[in-house]
């Protein structure tokens, strides 16, 4: 399996790690992948207004695990994807999971660093892709707006129902098809990927705002409250090694009642502050499944859990395989 972590908030050392775990050299900022791994490219633009943009066109030959761990520098990451699925994919988004299997799967969504984002995938996974990594003063700039604490309510209230995906239809196709297959050694093609990646911006944040305007009524929350109950949930889901922190604890580190941190807790994150640690706790479990360097009883200790069989059975309600199956793949 070939799995990759960063947190990064610049693509260039990005792609720099990447090339050396896989042992291969960047030629142009352009990474050939291993035969071992996929057949294709890994491609980074440093575009002259500053945006940096990651572009891929591949397909593994090997299973697969990207993950972007949580960042406390704030930026965004703008993804137009489209996998070719002879197998099974699992995209989560924090707690929020979505399997894919035996299909195409186009989409296009916001995603923050605020949270957890990772890619789960099979050998034979087709994957093309462009990534935007936008900073609130470029987006604020761009967009024309003084601050960025309405975008961060608005993105929160779409992360506590689902995820922020909208389906690709003929115009980002169309967008997608213009960048991935521009020689970025041809003249000018700085100023054409340029004036195509802004499109894309624009296109997806003005649907954005309308949606919201049509859909919901945002929800009544200052910044501070966003902001200390986003610390909260960090302190709470850092160490699973250890008893989780009391209710009673997060609201009073919060500078709130118990019911108005549960209340606010749940609007952000989409469900009660016990569920959303059990999905954090089992998540992490996953993660150190998958390092391979864990077996089954290990990881259960490794996260409090006093019973290795109710770890098995907490974790296979959860991913609907147990442990076991997933270290025998």
């Amino acid at each position: 399996m070939f799995a990759f972590e960063y947190k990064y908030a610049d693509y260039q050392l990005l792609i720099n790690d990447m090339a050396g775990q896989l042992g291969v050299a960047l030629v142009n900022n352009t990474l050939i992948f291993p035969a071992a791994v996929a057949d294709g490219y890994y491609r980074l633009l440093n575009l002259p207004n500053g945006l940096q943009v990651n572009l891929v066109d591949c397909r593994f030959n090997c299973d697969w695990y990207l993950h972007r761990c949580r960042s406390d520098e704030e930026f965004y990451t703008l993804r137009l994807d489209e996998f070719i699925l002879p197998g099974k994919l699992v995209m989560s988004i924090d707690d929020q999971r979505q399997t894919e299997a035996n299909t195409v799967k186009s989409v296009i969504y916001l995603t923050s660093s605020l949270f957890d984002t990772s890619y789960l995938g099979s050998a034979g996974t087709g994957a093309r892709g462009i990534n935007i990594l936008i900073k609130p003063e470029w987006l604020c700039n761009f967009l024309g707006l003084t601050s960025m604490p309405e975008l961060l309510k608005h993105y929160l209230e779409l992360k506590a129902e689902s995820y922020t995906a909208a389906p690709v239809d003929q115009e980002y196709a169309a967008l997608m098809d213009e960048i991935l297959q521009k020689d970025p050694e041809e003249p000018f093609a700085n100023l054409f990927l340029l004036n195509r990646v802004q499109l894309l911006i624009e296109k997806f944040f003005t649907r954005l705002y309308n949606r919201l305007q049509e859909e919901r009524p945002m929800f009544k929350m200052d910044t501070q409250d966003i902001n200390r109950i986003l610390h909260a949930e960090m302190l709470l889901t850092q160490d699973f090694s250890q008893r989780p922190l009391t209710i009673a604890a997060l609201a009073k580190m919060s500078m709130m009642s118990p019911s108005k941190f549960k209340a606010n807790f749940r609007i952000i994150f989409g469900e009660p502050v016990y569920t959303h640690y059990q999905q954090k706790r089992l998540q992490k479990a996953r993660e150190l499944l998958i390092t391979g360097k864990y077996n089954v009883s290990a990881t259960a200790a490794a996260v409090a859990y006093d019973s290795t069989s109710n770890f098995i059975a907490a974790y296979k309600k959860q991913y609907q395989e147990s442990p076991g199956e997933l270290l025998l793949r």
